[in-house]
C-alpha cells in the first residue's frame, strides 16, 4: 500500500545579477519522486523542491493535486527559479491558446520554512508587446492554485533590475503603458496564499517602460491569515502597486511589520498597494519619494482601492517631496488609505511626516482624498509633522478625510492634542477628543455599539468587530469579529476544505449562500440553500476548524437552513449536500459496486476492478491504495470519505463514520 498525505488549506528569468548556480541546472534538481498518476506528493529537500519548478516550467500543472513539505528546506543561497515562470510551455490550454507555465495545484508547507531563497533576475522591456516576469517561491499560479502553511526565511531575498535598451532599441513614439511588468511576492508573484509568513526582502528596480506589483506575501492575488516581516522596495517604475502583504488584490486577517518604500509614483499601502483589506494590521513604516510631475497614493493599510474594514495602522508614514519643478508632484497620504471607497470600523495611530520643497500634498488622518465613499466609526490619534524647505504647499490637512456632499463621514473621531485645528477640523460627522477622553472605557463602548449600526447601514460583508478598552491607551480591535464562515457544496467526494468560498458556493447540484463572511460568537448565521433542478437539500454539516494545517471536526448537522448562532470557533465550514429529488441518492452511492465496512480502528473497502482507492479524513489528509480489497488503519475516530476510481473512469464515494 502506498501512503500519500493530502491536505487543503512569464517569463524565464532573462538574466541574473551574479554567476551563482541555479537549482534548475542539470544535476541540481530531482524529479524521481514524480508519478503522474498520483494525486498527492510529499517532498522534503531542496533538490525535490527544485524538481517541482522544473516540472511546472516544462508544462506539468499539478492541477487538482497537492504537494506537501515534510521538512524545513535550505536552498543554500543557490539561485532559485520560481515554480511557474510564465513562459510558454509549447502546449495549449483548453481554449487552444499557448499554455503558460503556471502552478495549478496546492503547495502545503505544513508549517515548514524555506530558507536561503535567492532570486536575482533581470529583463529587458519588449519593443512591441508587454513582457511579464513572475518572481517568488511560486511565480505564476492559476486561480485554483494556492500556497498554504509555509514560511519564507529571513535570509532570503528577491531582486530585480531592468536591463536598459541599447542604442536604437527604444520603442518608436510615445508609449503610454509599460512594456515590462514584474509580479513579485515573497511567497508567490501572482496567486493565492493562506497562513504563510515571509521574512525575505524584495527590491524591484525599473528604468523606463517598466511596471510592477510587489507584495511581501503576494504580488497580484489574495492573502489570508499571513504575516510579513520583510522590506518591500519599488523604485523608478511606471505606476507600481506596492504593499506589505499584497501588491494588487485583497488581504484578510494579515499583519505586516516590514517597511514599504516607493520612489517616483504609484500606490503604496502597509497591507495592499491597490485593492481591499479586511481585519488587517500594519506596523511597518511607509516611505515615499515623488518624482517631478508624478503622484503617489499612500496609506497605512491601502494606497488606493475599494474597502478598508476592521483594520488598524500603527506604522509611520513619511514622504519626501523635493521636486526640482515648482508644484509638479503630489502625495496623497492617509493614515489608513490614500484613496478608498469605504473605510469602516478602523483606526490609525501611525504618525504622518511630510517634508518637501516645490511639492504638493493632501493629508488625512484616515484617508487623504476619497471617491464618493463612506467613512464610518473610525478614529485616529496620530500626529502630523510638516517641514517645508521651499515652495511647498499642503492643499488640505484633514483630521479624517477630504469630503464633500457625496463623501459622507459619520461617527469619526480625532485626537485634538495631536492635530492642529484648521478649517478642515470643522467638518460634519467628526468630533475632536482629548487623549484622556480617548483612553476612557466609555469611548471603546461607544465604538462597539456603533459598529453594528455601521455594518447594517453599509451592508458590509463582514461582521462588526468589538472594540477593546486598554488602560491608559486608546481602544484596539479584538479578533471577535474575525471568526471565518466558509461554505462548500458537496461534489461527489469533495471534503469541506477543498475549495471552500466566502458568502456563496455552488456547483451543478445547487448553491449555498450565507449572510456574512465573518461573525462574532453568538451572531445568527443565516443560510440559503438553492437546489439545482431535479435535486433537493439532504443535509447541512457544520464543521469546526483549527485552521488549514489543523483538524476539522463535526459540530452538528441539520436537514434545513434554520439559522444558528456562530459557535466559538475561529473558523467554521458549512457543507451542503444535495441529492436527487426522485431517488434521494447523492454521491452515486446506491448504484455502485463498492462495499465499505468499519471495524475498531480500521476501514475496509471492497471495490472490484478499482484503479485506486483514496481515504480522505475531515482535515483533508489522504491515503491512497490500489487493488480490489483495501484495509485502511485510521488514527482516530471521526468522519472519513472513501473515494474509489473504477475501471470505467467513474468515481464512487462513501462517507464513513469510523470508531
Amino acid at each position: 500500500m502506498k501512503a500519500l498525505i493530502f491536505s487543503f488549506t512569464s517569463l524565464l528569468l532573462a538574466g541574473t545579477l551574479s554567476a551563482q548556480t541555479h537549482w534548475t541546472d542539470e544535476n541540481c534538481y530531482d524529479t524521481s519522486w514524480y508519478d503522474a498518476s498520483a494525486s498527492t506528493y510529499t517532498i522534503g529537500n531542496a533538490a525535490q523542491l527544485a524538481g517541482v519548478a522544473c516540472l511546472v516550467n516544462e508544462g506539468t500543472t499539478f492541477d487538482g493535486k497537492t504537494i506537501l513539505l515534510s521538512a524545513d528546506i535550505d536552498l543554500n543561497g543557490m539561485l532559485w527559479t520560481p515554480i511557474g515562470n510564465g513562459e510558454e510551455t509549447g502546449q495549449t490550454n483548453a481554449e487552444g491558446l499557448p499554455q503558460q507555465a503556471a502552478f495549478q495545484g496546492t503547495l502545503d508547507g505544513q508549517g515548514h520554512t524555506v530558507s536561503n531563497m535567492h532570486i536575482e533576475a533581470s529583463a529587458k522591456a519588449g519593443q512591441e508587446y508587454t513582457k511579464s516576469v513572475y518572481l517568488g517561491l511560486v511565480g505564476l499560479m492559476s486561480e485554483d492554485g494556492k500556497v498554504a502553511n509555509l514560511n519564507i526565511g529571513g535570509d532570503s531575498h528577491i531582486k530585480f533590475e531592468q536591463i536598459p535598451f541599447a542604442e536604437g532599441e527604444e520603442p518608436d513614439g510615445y508609449v503610454s503603458s509599460s512594456l515590462l511588468y514584474v509580479y513579485a511576492g515573497g511567497v508567490c508573484g501572482a496567486g493565492n496564499a493562506y497562513n504563510c509568513t515571509n521574512s525575505s526582502t524584495l527590491s524591484i528596480q525599473g528604468i523606463e517602460y517598466a511596471d510592477a506589483t510587489v507584495g511581501g506575501i503576494v504580488g497580484d492575488g489574495e492573502a489570508q491569515d499571513c504575516q510579513n516581516q520583510g522590506a518591500v522596495r519599488a523604485t523608478d517604475l511606471y505606476e507600481p502597486d506596492a504593499g506589505g502583504i499584497v501588491g494588487t488584490g485583497a488581504a484578510s486577517g494579515c499583519v505586516n511589520y516590514g517597511s514599504v518604500s516607493l520612489t517616483t509614483r504609484g500606490n503604496q499601502g502597509g497591507i495592499v498597494g491597490y485593492g481591499s483589506a479586511y481585519g488587517c494590521t500594519n506596523h511597518g513604516t511607509l516611505s515615499a519619494y515623488a518624482d517631478d510631475g508624478y503622484s503617489i497614493y499612500m496609506g497605512g493599510i491601502i494606497g488606493q482601492g475599494t474597502s478598508v474594514i476592521n483594520c488598524s495602522n500603527e506604522g509611520l508614514l513619511e514622504t519626501d517631496l523635493h521636486s526640482s519643478i515648482y508644484a509638479s508632484n503630489m502625495v496623497y497620504a492617509g493614515g489608513l488609505a490614500g484613496i478608498a471607497e469605504t473605510v469602516a470600523n478602523s483606526y490609525n495611530k501611525g504618525d504622518i511626516a511630510i517634508t518637501g520643497g516645490n511639492g504638493n500634498a493632501i493629508v488625512g488622518g484616515i484617508a487623504a482624498s476619497v471617491l464618493p465613499t463612506n467613512i464610518r466609526n473610525c478614529y485616529q490619534s496620530a500626529s502630523l509633522s510638516i517641514v517645508s524647505t521651499g515652495s511647498f504647499e499642503i492643499f488640505g490637512q484633514y483630521p479624517i478625510a477630504a469630503t464633500n456632499d457625496e463623501n459622507p463621514i459619520s461617527n469619526c473621531y480625532y485626537n485634538a492634542d495631536n492635530w492642529t485645528e484648521t478649517v478642515e477640523t470643522r467638518q460634519e460627522g467628526i468630533s475632536a477628543m482629548t487623549t484622556e477622553e480617548m483612553c476612557q472605557p466609555e469611548f471603546a463602548s461607544l465604538l462597539s455599539q456603533q459598529a453594528g449600526d455601521v455594518n447594517a447601514e453599509l451592508n458590509l460583508p463582514v461582521e462588526a468587530v468589538t472594540w477593546q478598552h486598554n488602560e491608559g491607551n486608546t481602544p484596539t480591535l479584538t479578533q471577535d469579529g474575525m471568526h471565518v464562515v466558509w461554505l462548500c457544496v458537496a461534489d461527489g467526494w469533495v471534503p469541506p476544505m477543498n475549495t471552500p468560498t466566502l458568502l456563496n458556493n455552488e456547483n451543478q447540484y445547487g448553491k449555498l449562500t450565507a449572510n456574512v463572511k465573518y461573525a462574532t460568537t453568538g451572531t445568527p448565521i443565516e443560510l440559503e440553500a438553492i437546489p439545482a433542478e431535479g435535486y433537493k437539500l439532504d443535509k447541512l454539516t457544520v464543521y469546526g476548524s483549527e485552521g488549514m494545517n489543523g483538524t476539522d471536526y463535526i459540530l452538528f448537522e441539520q436537514t434545513d437552513t434554520t439559522p444558528f448562532d456562530m459557535p466559538d470557533e475561529r473558523r467554521i465550514y458549512i457543507l451542503a449536500e444535495f441529492v436527487d429529488e426522485g431517488t434521494g441518492i447523492g454521491d452515486n452511492a446506491a448504484v455502485s459496486p463498492v462495499e465499505v465496512r468499519t471495524e475498531q480502528g480500521s476501514i475496509a473497502v471492497h471495490a472490484p476492478g478499482a484503479r485506486s482507492t483514496d481515504l480522505v479524513s475531515a482535515s483533508g489528509r489522504t491515503v491512497t491504495a490500489h487493488g480490489d480489497d483495501c484495509i485502511f488503519q485510521v488514527p482516530q475516530p471521526g468522519l472519513y470519505v472513501v473515494k474509489v476510481l473504477l475501471e470505467d473512469g467513474t468515481t464512487v464515494v462513501r462517507k464513513v463514520l469510523a470508531r
